[in-house]
C-alpha cells in the first residue's frame, strides 16, 4: 500500500447549497360535491402528512448545530467511488443555521487524520504541529474545510476518520477503483 502526505490546508467560509430535501404530503382530500364545480369542497380529513426532512437544526446553539462531515475528493470532486490518485480527505463544516456562527479552535480542527483498509481498524495515520487560534465566521449555508492529501490507494474500500477537537471523530467510508 503506497500512501504519503503531500500537505493539509484549510479554506475560509464559503457559501453552500444548503438544505435540498423535499416533504411530502400524503393524505388525502376528497371532492364530496357531484354538481358541476360552483361550490367550495371540504377538506373532511385530518392532515396526515409528516415532515421527512431531518435536516432541519435546533439552531438555539448555533455552534452545537454546526454539521460536520468527513468526504473523499478525487480529481473530479467528492467521490464514494473514486479513481485513483490524488486522493483528498475533506473535513467540511457547515452552518446549517440562518444566522452566522462564529467557529473557533486552537490550531487545526483537525490535528490527526486515521485511515483503514476493509475491515482493518488501524491503518496510516497522519498527525500535524498546529499552531495559532483561529476563528471564522460562518454565514448561513457558509462552510470551512480543512484536507490532508494522500498518495494513491490500493483498490478497495476504505475508511477516513479526521480526529476534531471539537466533536470528536468524523469518519467516512469510499471505494478505490
Amino acid at each position: 500500500m503506497l500512501w504519503w502526505l503531500a500537505g493539509l490546508g484549510c479554506t475560509d467560509p464559503k457559501p453552500d447549497t444548503g438544505d435540498t430535501g423535499a416533504d411530502a404530503d400524503t393524505d388525502a382530500d376528497a371532492d364530496t360535491d357531484t354538481d358541476a364545480d360552483t361550490d367550495a369542497d371540504a377538506d373532511a380529513d385530518a392532515d396526515t402528512d409528516t415532515d421527512t426532512d431531518t435536516a432541519v437544526p435546533d439552531c438555539t446553539d448555533p455552534t452545537a448545530a454546526l454539521a460536520y462531515r468527513v468526504e473523499a475528493r478525487d480529481a473530479t470532486g467528492p467521490c464514494t467511488t473514486c479513481q485513483g490518485a490524488p486522493l483528498t480527505l475533506y473535513l467540511v463544516v457547515t452552518n446549517p443555521c440562518p444566522d452566522d456562527v462564529l467557529l473557533s479552535f486552537y490550531g487545526c480542527l483537525a490535528p490527526y487524520w486515521g485511515l483503514a483498509a476493509g475491515s482493518v481498524t488501524t491503518g496510516p495515520s497522519l498527525g500535524y504541529d498546529c499552531y495559532d487560534d483561529y476563528t471564522a465566521t460562518l454565514p448561513p449555508q457558509g462552510t470551512y474545510e480543512e484536507w490532508a492529501n494522500f498518495g494513491p490507494l490500493d483498490p478497495g474500500t476504505w475508511t477516513a476518520t479526521a480526529y476534531t477537537t471539537t466533536v470528536g471523530d468524523v469518519s467516512t467510508t469510499f471505494d478505490v477503483q
